[in-house]
């Protein structure tokens, strides 16, 4: 599920499948163990204090859920800001996220709105030249039932209350088993996506001055604000108005393999403080190396 905290088909697909498998854990122990003298009256008291447990309550109520009434669909929400040294800086809480939106599409349109600007003011440095200086997000899932508790973290409760058991178990019949629960770290490393994880001219614009001149193949060449034809576009570049900054060095694995992503530094010779980040058809495009901040 942390694996896959930012891919909303994967995740919800993990999350099924660790409802079902943990809620069988006790019950495969059952199965095993129901022949030995002694263990319905030992299991008893385990079973008692199990239900008085009221994340393994939930784990079984969702888990009847999934597997006899419908699909599961946990609901989502984020921060989304400024993030420094890889951690939050400032920004909003609280987000409503469409659950079944994927975080990177969700982290280009929230990063979208903020370079807009408020005004004629721009939400961070518009060139990213704050070393570690980013946009990012921290995703949340969760369920109503939890009132707010994060998903990852109630199944990671979940799974130990489980572990305990088992363990118990294994002392009872003369044996031993580790009770450690080896996935309890920080569930908030994996929920943050952070822009340069996803753009790699973010890292390269902390580096230095612009490292790229943008020219169109033909007459000219759309400077998009998303990834797609359908578009709306930001600039225009032709061959007397060329765009300057920082180019993707790769295609991205999040959208068409035609599209490159860029920081925009200047435009037609001007510096650009609002909407610089762009998308662009790289089959349309020529790319130049800039020999000086002036190029």
């Amino acid at each position: 599920m942390m694996d896959h905290f930012h891919d909303v088909q994967q995740f919800r697909y993990c999350l099924s499948a660790f409802l079902q498998a943990a809620r069988s854990i006790t019950l495969v122990m059952q199965a095993e163990l129901a022949h030995r003298n002694g263990f319905a009256e030992w299991y008893k008291r385990w079973q008692d204090k199990m239900g008085k447990n009221g994340d393994l309550k939930l784990l079984n109520s969702e888990r009847v859920r999934v597997v006899h009434q419908e699909a599961l669909i946990p609901a989502s929400s984020m921060f989304f800001g400024a993030f420094e040294l890889g951690r939050e800086k400032t920004g909003f809480l609280g987000f409503p996220m469409n659950p079944m939106q994927d975080s990177v599409p969700a982290l280009v349109e929230a990063r979208a709105r903020l370079e807009a600007g408020i005004g004629r003011f721009s939400f961070l440095d518009p060139y990213r030249s704050s070393n570690c200086v980013e946009y990012g997000l921290t995703r949340t899932w969760s369920l109503p039932t939890l009132k707010g508790t994060e998903l990852t973290e109630f199944c990671t409760r979940a799974f130990a209350a489980i572990v305990e058991v088992l363990s118990a178990a294994h002392e009872w019949c003369g044996a031993s088993f580790d009770t450690k629960v080896n996935c309890d770290h920080s569930s908030k490393e994996y929920r943050v996506l952070r822009e340069s994880t996803v753009f790699p001219e973010v890292e390269k614009a902390w580096d230095g001055p612009p490292t790229e001149r943008l020219l169109p193949r033909a007459k000219s060449l759309n400077l998009r604000r998303f990834p797609d034809e359908e578009a709306k576009i930001s600039y225009v570049v032709t061959p007397k108005k060329i765009a300057r900054g920082w180019i993707s060095d790769w295609p991205s694995p999040f959208w068409s393999r035609k599209y490159a992503s860029m920081l925009i530094y200047s435009f037609a010779g001007r510096r650009v403080r609002l909407r610089n980040s762009v998308f662009f058809d790289r089959t349309q495009a020529i790319i130049e190396r800039a020999k000086s901040p002036n190029s």
